[in-house]
């Protein structure tokens, strides 16, 4: 009887909710009719105070339902019901949303709520569950020593202060685009609550616009600032207020990346130990490439943020069998899809990593199995699908005011846009093999693979070790085989020029070249030695495998997309190589200690001398190739050769400095094929390419530079000026000036004086 009791009174619940449901649904429609969303005869029907109030009590009613006192403030219940009563409104707004109504941008707002909270409780049921687990679990807590946070503070400030030196000095290829119109019209349209008009970008760039929109703080009205600094004398902005306009908007994002090493440490620490992580966060830190990139406003400055994260996390689940791990990984791939659709690439990679575990690290899901196994990595995915898909909408202002662009930055994005349908077929299959077969299909393909795990770890490391030597082979051959910098030059267009092989090992070019000889040559040796091992790799060499198959991975989408991948378009990988090497020399360390008659000789035994050595020896280097760190090359690369093949502006500055340092400088006219020139240059600067022009107009400097002159000797044919042809004027010795960049000689601008062509 008492059972019959207890089940009529979850009926009557039940009922109650759903007759609230209801009258919340039939509120929400004349709510939305009211605003000419529905039923037009309604139309302004009643105040909006109204449903507003109608909302807040039948919101409110469900205090009252007949429940013991514990079960009605129980959190869980309250959210529950929360979510289920308002679920139809909640759908019907999307409908509206979606739709070209025009209502109050509280709707929007309310949607955003419900998918946030939605999420919270998601998240919150998922983490008691670890919580659950604990108790099988031997958690061993390692607090953080005090070398490593001193080695971490020195880190981060050596890694501030060389991307500060001369932050505000640098003209950037697009970034106007970002300070004068994305950034500060995402925030005017926040502000003004203007949801579907709050979009950054198609990148969507919205991370960007958020953290840099802290310069509007200095510079409230970007769009009026070239007014604002001209002065009659100087029709060009002004030099050093466009140097405080530019520190304004680069310096946040500059912090949040050095705010963001901590993080990194913590979570690498969580995966591969301190070691492993005070060695990752110095290569990453230190690295020219990496501080050249963040240094400018562009989605590719902190996207690798996110993503390496999002991986490191991912792996620590795989590690722990945790959802805290996973939850992590979910949100931070959220943030890498908000910052660039780049990141949409981590849901295939991360779908390959659930068999590449299965299949590498077999020993441990023997006894339960394929189908238990994938059953809950399956349903793990889902989870991280939803968490990422729901940080993304909840922190895009502009998909509350259009619900579909959730879609267009995911699935329709330009990156998944020719897989989406191959990749939801997959997810369908997948789904239907483990519900309906239990993982027949499935689980007896990996059983198979499973027998050929060692010779599959020899194919992948194999295709990478073969990649980088012949890298390193084609380069010290004079690139007979592959011209890389020929490749790199046109990555949008070369492709129709090459094959797949050589277009997929010209990627690994920039990679192997653009980090220290101290990341590469070790991650190398140890890829080696892992793959002439007689036992399976460790925890540890599985991670660094792991890390090997994503830049393998991103490199066959690059290939597959028919892109070649210059620096600023492989960004993401850099530190994920920097990890993998990271580990590889705590590994080779650990491989290589040498055991005494009495005592083991631990190569870490001075640790500080040995960090510090590291720290000496990479900020050496960020010395030596200061300002320039976008165009950094390894000592291992011959002197002739660069990689910054299609940079983003350096050098502009120290050009127009020099040529303002003339006399009578602001009289003088240049041609440049560089705009960020024209924007410190106090004279009449033109960039227009065109042969009539050419021949008409006189300049007495034009200023050439190594990475513009692919662009500018194919895009409009052969040009001359006063009779020398534009592809000898690059290649001149008569300049006045060049201005080598990160001491690459073949990398430059060159100052060159007209009169100096005539002879």
């Amino acid at each position: 009887m008492n059972h019959l009791i207890q089940y009529l009174s979850k009926q009557k619940t039940f009922l109650i909710l759903l007759a609230f449901s209801f009258f919340l649904t039939i509120n929400t429609l004349f709510f939305l009719a009211s605003q000419g969303a529905f039923f037009h005869p309604f139309q302004n029907s009643l105040p909006r105070i109204f449903f507003y109030l109608a909302y807040f009590v039948l919101t409110s009613g469900i205090l009252l339902l007949p429940l013991p006192q514990k079960e009605i403030f129980n959190f869980d219940f309250l959210a529950k019901s929360l979510l289920l009563i308002y679920l139809p409104s909640e759908l019907i707004f999307i409908y509206a949303l979606q739709g070209n109504f025009q209502f109050t941008p509280y709707v929007g707002i309310f949607v955003a709520l419900y998918v946030a909270f939605l999420n919270f409780f998601i998240i919150r049921l998922q983490l008691k569950k670890d919580n659950l687990n604990s108790s099988s679990l031997t958690e061993k807590k390692h607090p953080v020593s005090r070398l490593a946070l001193a080695i971490i503070f020195l880190v981060m400030l050596t890694s501030f202060s060389f991307g500060f030196f001369r932050l505000g000095k640098l003209a950037v290829v697009d970034e106007p685009l970002w300070t004068f119109d994305r950034v500060p019209n995402f925030w005017r349209d926040f502000a003004e609550m203007d949801w579907r008009n709050a979009n950054v970008s198609d990148k969507p760039g919205q991370t960007v616009a958020a953290i840099s929109g802290a310069g509007l703080l200095f510079e409230k009205n970007p769009k009026k600032f070239e007014d604002r600094v001209s002065t009659q004398e100087n029709p060009n902005i002004n030099a050093p207020r466009m140097e405080k306009f530019n520190l304004a908007f680069r310096l946040p994002i500059w912090i949040f990346v050095i705010m963001m090493a901590p993080l990194f440490f913590l979570f690498i620490k969580r995966l591969a130990g301190e070691n492993s992580a005070l060695l990752s966060v110095i290569l990453i830190y230190l690295s020219p490439l990496m501080i050249g990139n963040s240094r400018i406003i562009n989605p590719d400055s902190i996207l690798w943020i996110f993503t390496s994260l999002s991986i490191i996390t991912f792996l620590t689940y795989l590690k722990e069998n945790r959802k805290a791990p996973l939850v992590l990984s979910a949100f931070f791939l959220g943030l890498g899809i908000l910052t660039k659709y780049t990141a949409n690439l981590l849901y295939f990679f991360f779908l390959g990593l659930v068999w590449a575990e299965y299949i590498f690290n077999f020993s441990r899901y023997a006894k339960e199995g394929f189908h238990p196994y994938f059953k809950k990595r399956f349903a793990d995915y889902g989870l991280l699908i939803f968490i990422s898909f729901s940080t993304f909408f909840v922190l895009y202002p502009a998909a509350w005011g259009k619900p579909m662009r959730l879609l267009n930055s995911t699935l329709l994005s330009q990156a998944m846009e020719p897989l989406w349908i191959t990749f939801v077929s997959l997810l369908i299959l997948l789904a239907a093999d483990l519900i309906f077969l239990k993982s027949l299909v499935l689980g007896k393909i990996m059983n198979f693979l499973v027998r050929f795990q060692k010779w599959l770890f020899i194919f992948f490391s194999g295709i990478f070790i073969i990649s980088v030597l012949l890298v390193f082979i084609n380069v010290y051959g004079g690139m007979n085989m592959f011209d890389f910098q020929e490749i790199l030059s046109s990555p949008k267009s070369s492709f129709s020029n090459v094959n797949l092989l050589d277009f997929f090992i010209t990627n690994f070019y920039p990679l192997v070249f653009g980090v220290s000889a101290l990341a590469i040559l070790p991650l190398m040796f140890f890829s080696i030695v892992s793959v002439f091992q007689k036992n399976f790799p460790s925890e540890n060499a599985r991670n660094i495998f792991y890390l090997i198959l994503f830049i393998l991975v991103y490199y066959a989408g690059s290939t597959a997309s028919q892109v070649a991948s210059i620096i600023r378009y492989q960004i993401i990988v850099f530190p994920v190589l920097l990890i993998a090497s990271a580990m590889a020399i705590r590994e080779l360390v650990t491989i290589f200690n040498i055991r005494g008659e009495y005592k083991k000789f631990d190569l870490y035994e001075k640790k500080p001398y040995f960090f510090l050595f590291l720290i000496i020896i990479l900020a050496s280097s960020l010395w030596q190739v200061k300002p320039f760190y976008m165009g950094y090359a390894s000592v291992l690369l011959p002197e002739k050769y660069y990689l910054d093949i299609k940079d983003m502006g350096e050098g502009s500055y120290e050009a127009a400095e020099y040529l303002n340092s003339l006399p009578d400088a602001k009289k003088l006219s240049i041609w440049t094929d560089k705009q960020g020139v024209c924007v410190f240059f106090v004279g009449k600067c033109h960039t227009k390419i065109d042969t009539d022009f050419f021949a008409e107009t006189n300049f007495d400097y034009l200023v050439v530079s190594s990475g513009r002159k692919s662009r500018t000797t194919k895009l409009r044919g052969e040009l001359f000026f006063k009779g020398t042809a534009i592809k000898e004027i690059y290649e001149t010795e008569k300049y006045e000036k060049i201005i080598p960049l990160a001491g690459r000689k073949n990398n430059y601008l060159k100052i060159i004086k007209s009169h100096a062509l005539e002879n």
